[in-house]
């Protein structure tokens, strides 16, 4: 999987629009009582225009289906999955394919985790057997890129379907 697209890279302490999905998990963790503020933020002013850059961004790439990535912080690759759908109503979103284990935080991983560990965190659900045939290229989009777990895991889970197809990436912040 190589990572194409991202819109900035987080040099600890930043404070800018980009960085608003990195701290809303940080704070969840270590200061709820900001995380409220850091999502009506995200909500009133940056959301939608940083949305639109990263789907301007990844109009240029060719890509037959995406997947957001699943994500126990909601707000935000929801509003990411819409945006993707809204503006690529053409592409095939593989999306709801994805589950993610409830106890898998990416953010809170400190070491390398195996493959298999990662197919235990996220994974295809049941349905995945009705997933498209004949797609050569997929995109995964997801807020937040530290040690690309999330998208490694998504990848493992694709190959069995689908061994032969170009996998690509494209995130709002990257944080290695």
């Amino acid at each position: 999987m190589e990572l194409k697209v991202f819109l900035s890279e987080f040099k600890g302490g930043q404070t800018t629009k980009y960085a608003i999905p990195h701290r809303y998990r940080i704070a969840k963790i270590h200061q709820p009582e900001m995380a409220d503020d850091l999502l009506s933020l995200w909500n009133r002013v940056e959301g939608k225009n940083i949305l639109k850059e990263l789907a301007d961004n990844v109009s240029a790439l060719e890509f037959d289906a995406f997947a957001v990535a699943p994500s126990h912080t909601e707000p935000f690759n929801r509003h990411l999955r819409n945006e993707m759908r809204e503006r690529f109503s053409d592409k095939i979103d593989l999306s709801e394919f994805f589950q993610k284990a409830e106890t898998f935080k990416a953010i809170t991983i400190t070491n390398e985790m195996t493959d298999d560990e990662l197919l235990d965190n996220i994974y295809l659900s049941e349905s995945s057997d009705d997933m498209p045939e004949g797609i050569d290229s997929i995109l995964l989009v997801d807020d937040i890129y530290s040690k690309g777990s999330t998208f490694r895991a998504m990848e493992l889970a694709l190959q069995e379907k689908y061994s032969t197809a170009y996998i690509i990436g494209a995130v709002i912040l990257k944080t290695t």
